[in-house]
């Protein structure tokens, strides 16, 4: 098997992590009055066993939804080894019956029917694949719904996600950096695995996951107390701005630009902003990489004092 493909069968197993109901239940509780008289989408949670599915189906009236519509993926239609009647579906809960329609395309998100599906819908909810985060996130900016998402959290520093979440238009609420996760049956254990589910299914916790929304959002925030030092905190080489390796580094008494290690994400500090990457892309609000004294450094978020969208509505 060559490197890439050994890359690829990674990044499929990766994907391949299931939500538990505690994580769910922690995850929309601040958010349930958003939720009342909605139609919920779960535009990549496999039908009726995700578990998503099942937490709002069954408080369907303590919640008050109007409806749930769950979509169901086929990966093999419109492809070489299709058979006939292998479509997508769409599963449907208004709170008195239940129904499943084909969709006479794959199901995925952004197959047609998925397209029209987010048309007709208040809140999309779910845990996409990761891997697929830097299509489906876009998708959701340019819809007029409320979303509120399960995502590795670096991906607002992707190129098509950072200018949104610089405009406050993605917001990120984490615990304590990282979610538990269920693995399919069969899923051969390995040593990030640290506990089981209340069925004996292996569950590992994931670093970096949280969830993403653009509903406003109480983030997880700190105040910073480090005092500007010249040696702690060098100028960069080739823009004004200095340096903070580590987030208990970012100066609190520097008016002007900072770059922060990406686990500011995790714990924002309070009364800064976004406003850019310092690292090796080359996107339009990527500034260059870091360097100091010559010396590369790894990539960092830009920020400055000032306030943000991303916190002022909570």
């Amino acid at each position: 098997m060559t490197n890439s493909s050994l890359l690829a069968a990674q990044a499929n197993a990766d994907d391949e992590f299931y939500t538990p109901l505690f994580e769910i239940e922690h995850g929309l509780a601040p958010y349930l009055d958003r939720l009342r008289g909605s139609r919920i989408l779960l535009n990549t949670n496999d039908g009726q066993w995700s578990m998503f599915w099942q937490y709002l189906t069954g408080r369907f009236h303590e919640l008050g939804l109007r409806e749930v519509v769950s979509m169901e993926y086929n990966p093999d239609h419109g492809t070489l080894f299709a058979q006939p009647g292998d479509t997508g579906r769409l599963h449907h809960y208004d709170g008195q019956r239940m129904w499943v329609e084909d969709t006479h395309d794959s199901g995925g998100f952004d197959a047609p029917s998925g397209l029209d599906a987010l048309r007709h819908t208040d809140v999309v909810l779910g845990n996409p694949p990761f891997t697929r985060l830097h299509d489906y996130v876009p998708l959701l900016l340019a819809a007029p719904v409320d979303w509120l998402i399960v995502a590795n959290i670096h991906c607002v520093l992707y190129s098509r996600i950072l200018p949104a979440f610089i405009q406050g238009q993605v917001r990120v609420r984490t615990g304590n950096g990282g979610m538990w996760f269920r693995l399919p049956e069969g899923h051969t254990p390995h040593a990030r695995m640290r506990r089981v589910d209340t069925d004996g299914r292996p569950m590992v916790r994931v670093t970096n996951t949280g969830w993403l929304t653009n509903m406003p959002t109480e983030p997880n925030m700190f105040t910073p107390t480090h005092r500007y030092d010249p040696h702690t905190n060098p100028l960069y080489d080739t823009i004004n701005a200095v340096d903070a390796p580590s987030r208990n580094l970012i100066p609190c008494d520097w008016a002007g630009r900072v770059g922060a290690p990406v686990s500011i994400l995790n714990r924002w500090p309070a009364g800064y902003r976004p406003i850019g990457m310092l690292s090796t892309g080359h996107g339009p609000l990527d500034h260059g990489a870091p360097t100091v004294q010559g010396r590369a450094l790894y990539k960092r978020i830009l920020i400055e004092p000032g306030p943000w969208a991303g916190v002022l509505e909570q």
